[in-house]
């Protein structure tokens, strides 16, 4: 016997309608990632802390690229500085849809940190200043730079379309499997994007009453924060899209990075400068002193100064190890010099008196804070000459001390200690190795001698404005010669050569300056 059961209409449909929504998710695919997006190490933050928590932001959100891929594959398209082109190049490879970039700064009471939110084609879409009293993020901190950070991506998945100056070479892409789904993903992120633009507004409101609501609500969990991460961590958020293109159109492209004043890119200075000489021999004691050579002594003489510093991959905003790398240049030369000899008392010999160097530098800094120190180590090759125009000397006159023309390389180490935001003490030593001296070691003046020389200096720089300099700076400079007696002037001054008169020389130099620069 066959029994029909017949079941309840109602439960018939709720049975159709759960088998239809079980089949749905089985074939469903998975959700797709609003959108694919790079988060970039922090400059400044060699910890990694900053960029863990950029990630921890994107990560639930998006489609995640690591600064790792972005940096290898930046290395494989020979780009190894990445301006705003360059970043828009990578992520054009990479299919990312927005560039997550950050820098942190050391500041007087705490760090700033800068994070940029970047379309595909590089432009800023988004930049967000954020003050911390320690370099790491506080929960408040962290919370509100979420809301930041991924607004400016919505933002960026919300202008994606055909005409967003994208080459040509996406639609090529767009042909296979992967391009077609990118496509898709686009087009599913600009379709939320188009339905959330209406509520979005009033979601708005509602998300700075939840704000103002947490801070009620989460005054104590708030006040740890600042016990933990100290008082004041303060986040800025604006949409600077104009200041940005000025930004990147005064740069030529290139991202500009905050800059440590303790080791600016370039520093030229220039200013009045005076300068003293005394050349002194030692003579055997037993040599009539009417025989001994006068030597000279000039009174300090005005004269002009120019110096300067140039450090070329820290224009680009470095900061690694070559941007510590750079050449620095100095000259100084006496304005009015003129000579006197008693054998022609009435007439003036032009004299000049000048000196300059230019070498590499390579900075070392000493610790992070801007009142830390920094030790400059370098060596170049320079010049140093006084010589006397005697082409007017009358016939039997002379002028009884030779010209030096100094030719010499100098390794050397400038300490510089701030004192202070706005002052600094630097302390300068050089070796002289020389090469050559001049005349003074011609067979008819003193002959060969070992010389040995040192240059010691030292100055106060004083900031008066942003970018200028005021330093005052002394030098002491020496020469000491120790002649082998085989010279007319060192062994024959008595008329017998086979004894040598004069044993050595001391040729010292006192130098002070007061210049105006400018340090960028």
């Amino acid at each position: 016997m066959t029994r029909t059961i017949h079941l309840p209409r109602t439960l018939v449909r709720l049975a159709a309608l759960a088998g239809a929504l079980l089949f749905g998710i089985a074939v469903a695919p998975p959700p797709a990632a609003a959108g694919k997006v790079a988060v970039l190490s922090v400059q400044g933050d060699p910890e990694g802390e900053l960029e863990d928590g950029l990630v921890s932001i994107v990560e639930d959100r998006h489609e995640l690229v690591t600064s790792g891929e972005f940096e290898r594959t930046a290395r494989r398209a020979g780009l190894d500085d990445l301006d705003a082109k360059g970043i828009g190049k990578i992520a054009k490879k990479l299919h990312a849809d927005a560039v997550v970039e950050g820098v942190l700064s050391r500041e007087d009471e705490g760090f700033t940190l800068i994070v940029r939110i970047r379309a595909q084609n590089g432009k800023t879409v988004k930049k967000i200043t954020v003050d911390l009293a320690k370099a790491r993020l506080s929960s408040k901190a962290k919370r509100r730079l979420g809301t930041g950070i991924l607004d400016g991506i919505d933002k960026v998945l919300g202008v994606v379309g055909d005409d967003d100056g994208r080459d040509d070479d996406d639609d090529d892409d767009a042909d296979d499997d992967g391009g077609r789904k990118r496509k898709k993903v686009r087009k599913a992120a600009r379709d939320l994007a188009a339905d959330e633009d209406r509520p979005r507004k009033g979601k708005k409101a509602s998300r700075s009453k939840r704000h103002d609501d947490d801070e009620d609500s989460d005054a104590d969990a708030d006040a740890d924060d600042d016990d933990d991460d100290g008082d004041g961590d303060r986040v800025a958020v604006a949409d600077d899209d104009d200041d940005d293109d000025e930004l990147e159109a005064r740069d030529d492209g290139e991202r500009r990075r905050p800059r440590d004043p303790r080791r600016p890119a370039i520093k030229i200075a220039v200013g009045p400068s005076a300068k003293a000489r005394s050349l002194a021999f030692s003579v055997r004691p037993d040599l009539d002193p009417d025989l001994a050579p006068n030597g000279d002594t000039t009174t300090m003489v005005p004269g002009a100064r120019v110096s300067g510093e140039v450090y070329p991959m820290a224009l680009k905003g470095g900061r690694d190890a070559a941007a510590n790398l750079g050449v620095g240049f100095e000259f100084d030369q006496t304005l009015t010099l003129s000579t006197q000899t008693s054998d022609a008392p009435d007439q003036k010999f032009p004299t000049a008196q000048r000196s300059w160097s230019v070498g590499v530098r390579y900075r070392i800094l000493l610790g992070d804070k801007p009142t830390s120190p920094t030790v400059t180590v370098g060596a170049g090759y320079g010049r140093r000459a006084f010589i006397v125009d005697r082409s007017a000397l009358p016939d039997g006159a002379r002028i009884d001390f030779p010209d030096v023309d100094y030719r010499f390389v100098d390794p050397g180490l400038t300490v510089r200690l701030p004192l202070g935001k706005s002052m600094a003490l630097e302390v300068e030593g050089k070796g002289l190795l020389f090469k050559q001296a001049g005349a003074i070691q011609k067979d008819t003046e003193y002959g060969g001698a070992k010389i040995t020389g040192f240059e010691a200096g030292g100055g106060v720089e004083v900031k008066v404005t942003k970018s200028a300099v005021v330093q005052l700076s002394g030098s002491w400079t020496q020469v000491g010669f120790d002649f082998i007696g085989n010279g007319m002037l060192s062994n024959g001054r008595d008329g017998d050569l086979t004894t040598q008169d004069v044993g050595g020389a001391m040729d010292r130099y006192i130098g002070a300056a007061a210049t105006l620069g400018v340090a960028y």
